[in-house]
């Protein structure tokens, strides 16, 4: 039942002894958009290229290196922030840079590299 605070504690006072109420609390979940997680396979992608390996490789070993059964269940917060320590990552210790999703659109050899066109 959803209502307000009133017409629940009357919904409650309502019920017979006899019946048992269970309540729980429940946080809303802020998912990664589809941007964000197409933004991901990007990255993804030019790491598995820069490696010679395949992307879902690529998938696999970043979620070992960042100790992660799976990426799905990332609130966009630590999605953000697990897609930051990947650039970083590859940028200290490889010299690899990876573009901001704002930086994208401006990188013709981009798209063509990945066959976006």
């Amino acid at each position: 039942m959803i209502g307000t605070k009133e017409q629940i504690i009357e919904w409650i006072q309502d019920k017979k002894d006899d019946v048992i109420l269970e309540i729980s609390q429940k946080r809303t979940k802020t998912s990664r958009s589809l941007a964000q997680n197409r933004y991901y396979w990007l990255i993804l992608d030019i790491i598995a290229d820069f490696h010679w390996n395949d992307v879902l490789e690529q998938h696999e070993l970043i979620k070992m290196y960042f100790k992660l059964e799976t990426t799905t269940n990332l609130e966009i917060e630590e999605f953000t922030f697990l897609i930051e320590s990947i650039r970083s990552l590859w940028k200290t210790k490889f010299g690899v840079y990876i573009p901001k999703p704002n930086e994208l659109s401006e990188m013709d050899w981009l798209s063509e590299f990945i066959n976006l066109k």
